[in-house]
């Protein structure tokens, strides 16, 4: 198993294990799949800005990192 399927599953049981946790702390499916879903969304923009960033001519190690 290549190391891109190896995160794509550590994301996709870290998601389920919120799904679970937020259905029994709030009772509601909706709330708890909208959570997971903007952590989803927000996980993809990241990588979207990344790419963004290294086609506009930045490198990969000049990436932006927090505050700085």
């Amino acid at each position: 198993m290549s190391s891109a399927w190896r995160a794509e599953l550590f994301w996709v049981v870290l998601l389920a294990l919120a799904l679970a946790f937020l259905i029994r702390l709030s009772g509601s499916w909706f709330l708890a799949l909208g959570v997971c879903a903007l952590i989803y969304l927000c996980r993809h923009l990241f990588y979207i800005n990344r790419l963004i960033y290294w086609l506009r001519g930045g490198k990969s190690s000049e990436l932006p990192q927090g505050d700085g």
